[in-house]
This record gives C-alpha cells, sequence and structure tokens, in this order.
C-alpha cells in the first residue's frame, strides 16, 4: 500500500471504502521498501500493490517498485481506480512502459471500475468530476491497445463493486457491453 503523493492519499472518496475508517498518514518510507525488495531478491515471487486507503499510480515511486519486482524475476499484480492511467500515459508512457516490463499474463493490472455508466460511477466513487470516468475508460481502451499491439503483456481487468448507485440494470449492461468492445481479460462484479 504505497502511500499516495505524500500530499493526498487518493483522488476520491468512495462510500464504501473501508479506508475511509483508517488513520491516513502518508509516510515516506519507499526506499526503505525498495531497499527490502533489493535484499530479498525475488524470494517473494508475487508482489501486489494497490492501497487500502490510497491510490498507487499517485505515488512517485510505484514504477521503481515494479521495476525492481521485475529485475529479481518476480509479478506483479496492481490495483488501482484507474484515474491516473490515461495521463500518465500522455505524460511519461506509464502504459506503454508497463507492458514492456511485463513478461505474461500472470502480471495484472486490475481497474476498480464499479459502474457502468458515469453519473453512476461519480455517486459510486464521491465525486462531483463524472468526466474522470471517460478519463478511466481512455486508459483502459489504451492499455489493451498498448498489450495487443505488443502482442505480449500483463492481463488487464475489472472490478465492479455494486454499490446502491451502480446496481441498475443499464449499468450492468453498459459495462458487459463495453468490457467485451475493448476487450479486457476479465470482469468482476462483486457485493461489498
Amino acid at each position: 500500500h504505497l502511500p499516495g503523493n505524500h500530499l493526498i492519499p487518493c483522488d476520491l472518496h468512495c462510500p464504501h471504502c473501508a479506508g475511509k475508517f483508517f488513520k491516513k498518514d502518508l509516510g515516506t518510507w519507499e526506499l526503505d521498501g525498495l531497499e527490502l525488495l533489493n535484499k530479498l531478491e525475488g524470494k517473494i515471487p508475487y508482489h501486489i500493490y494497490g492501497g487500502a486507503y490510497t491510490e498507487p499510480l499517485l505515488n512517485p515511486y510505484f514504477m521503481t517498485f515494479l521495476h525492481t519486482t521485475k529485475r529479481y524475476g518476480g509479478h506483479f499484480g496492481i490495483h488501482t481506480n484507474g484515474v491516473w492511467l490515461h495521463r500518465l500515459e500522455e505524460q511519461c508512457g506509464w502504459l506503454t512502459e508497463l507492458n514492456r516490463i511485463s513478461t505474461d499474463d500472470t502480471d495484472y493490472l486490475s481497474i476498480s471500475l464499479d459502474a457502468g455508466l458515469a453519473s453512476s460511477w461519480a455517486k459510486t466513487k464521491g465525486t462531483k468530476n463524472k468526466e474522470l470516468y471517460y478519463d478511466i475508460l481512455l486508459g483502459l481502451q489504451e492499455a489493451v491497445g498498448i498489450r495487443n499491439n505488443s502482442d505480449k503483456g500483463h492481463a488487464i481487468r475489472v472490478c465492479y463493486l455494486i454499490s446502491p448507485y451502480s446496481d441498475s440494470p443499464e449499468d450492468f449492461e453498459e459495462i458487459v457491453r463495453w468490457c467485451k468492445e475493448i476487450g479486457v481479460d476479465s470482469l468482476r462484479f462483486s457485493i461489498p
């Protein structure tokens, strides 16, 4: 659980987030964490990066953690809200680099989308900026395109935590249609 960007833990405010009950210290322990990964030299072969109350894509050291995981032959799993995927690809080719370092579909990128419509998504995620939903969809589409064009790489998964705001047939139909259309590897529905 990387500590956000040292300013904020996450850019969304999901009402169902269990992390809302946690003390939200952000810390600056990344160099110690990287030193530990280097000392372990791959003895722990699978590293899952997510956040109990933080968004890993906000962290400036995140790609370094992923590279360190791969350096020792390990695999990664990423759990993100996806808001930063498109922006990071535009700014620094983040999705392209993620695909370059992934070795197979044991590595994965999992996006907690949690809605099929922008208005439902904004309520589910505790934000008024429903345009961010379209940024996530664009980032997902870019990730699938990059992976398909390279003919290798990590799995791309979408998670849908059903909430009172996103439990409509319209939401379900739209997310299923969209995920099939762009070609993600899986779509998982769950109940909080």
